[in-house]
């Protein structure tokens, strides 16, 4: 086997390092990505849940736009 074939990366703990980490720091963005989505679903279904309550219980509502601002206050929070 020609050595000099390989890819450099490839003959180094420390290039194969580097590439592990690369990976988990890539896996951890995403992961923090779809955790971020998730907050933010679960942010609009409190949001609308307590919306809900306010008409029934209360027989108050807001208009949709109203409900859409409060939310997106509430994101940038």
């Amino acid at each position: 086997m020609d050595m000099n074939r390989l890819p450099t990366v490839g003959r180094s703990a420390n290039g194969i390092g580097r590439m592990v980490a690369h990976g988990a720091a890539r896996v951890s963005d995403q992961l923090t990505g779809m955790h971020a989505f998730y907050t933010l679903v679960l942010l609009v279904y409190w949001m609308v849940w307590k919306e809900r309550n306010i008409r029934v219980f209360q027989s108050q509502s807001q208009a949709a736009d109203t409900l859409f601002t409060l939310i997106k206050e509430e994101v940038v929070v």
